[in-house]
């Protein structure tokens, strides 16, 4: 296939160089030309990218921040052709397909997913084409999408590599992603914030494991929380609840509600060991 990435950022390379290495025709797009110059020169797309080539695409993935996303749809809706699926990797999704699904034309195609995978640092410099090897894959409903757009979407994550790809609604993924992505990432700067004088002397594998997502893209991070506010809030709320449970049995010396609570966690935590494959 003729396939088109837009941001040739952490994500949108590793795309691209993969999909590359499968065997397809990739075309690269990003405001840094820098950073299409050095991927037409590691053979990451095509030497002949540039935006016109969209007209040629079967396949146009969207790699970069959510609003802009949006607005490279908006400008360049003129260049996708009839037939075209276009699909994108934000982290949120019921305000970011919501508005793509009111730009795009009948003949357009759409259907919006998101990869499971990430690294701390990001840009071009630290892709990595097997990132995906053995991570989750979704696939958001759409109203904009026929059976082979989902089948399509479906082979591209294969060929990408991950292990489990599934299927659901938009506003799903956001109350899960609030609680099991974002806020995991709040906890982790708040630990790092909390206490004045952590140093890495006072530090073992677990303040190392918890914090490791606080290495984080503050641009990008600062839009996924603000664009999912509500349901990263409930989020939030649910976690200060059980926060409190421990702190009160932890203030009145309550041994046998507090092993309640880790007993608890320790049986949801081992059914994540069970590899359902």
């Amino acid at each position: 296939m003729k396939i088109f990435v837009v941001g040739l950022g952490l994500m949108g390379a590793s795309y691209a160089e993969k999909l590359t290495l499968k065997g397809h025709q990739v075309y690269g797009y990003d405001v840094n030309k820098a950073n299409v110059f050095q991927a037409e020169k590691d053979g990451v797309i095509l030497e002949t990218s540039n935006l016109s080539l969209l007209s040629l695409a079967d396949v146009v993935i969207l790699a970069m921040y959510p609003k802009q996303n949006v607005t490279f749809v908006k400008d360049h809706l003129h260049l996708f052709k009839k037939g075209v699926l276009l699909t994108d990797i934000s982290g949120v999704k019921e305000t970011i397909v919501s508005q793509i699904e009111s730009l795009i034309r009948e003949n357009i195609h759409f259907v919006s997913h998101h990869p499971m995978a990430g690294r701390a640092k990001k840009g071009y410099d630290f892709r990595d084409p097997n990132m995906f090897l053995n991570n989750h894959f979704l696939i958001i409903e759409s109203k904009r999408a026929t059976l082979s757009d989902y089948e399509l979407l479906e082979i591209i994550g294969k060929q990408l590599g991950f292990k489990t790809i599934t299927k659901i609604s938009a506003e799903k993924h956001d109350q899960m992603i609030a609680y099991t992505s974002q806020l995991t990432h709040v906890i982790a700067v708040s630990l790092m914030l909390g206490h004045e004088d952590v140093s890495r002397e006072f530090t073992g594998d677990s303040f190392r494991d918890l914090t490791r997502i606080a290495h984080i893209n503050e641009t990008l991070w600062s839009e996924l929380f603000l664009s999912n506010q509500t349901y990263l809030l409930e989020a939030i709320q649910q976690f200060k609840d059980q926060l409190l449970k421990i702190e009160d049995a932890i203030i009145n010396q309550d041994t046998k509600t507090l092993e309640e609570l880790l007993k608890t966690s320790r049986e949801k935590r081992k059914a994540f060991e069970h590899d359902p494959s």
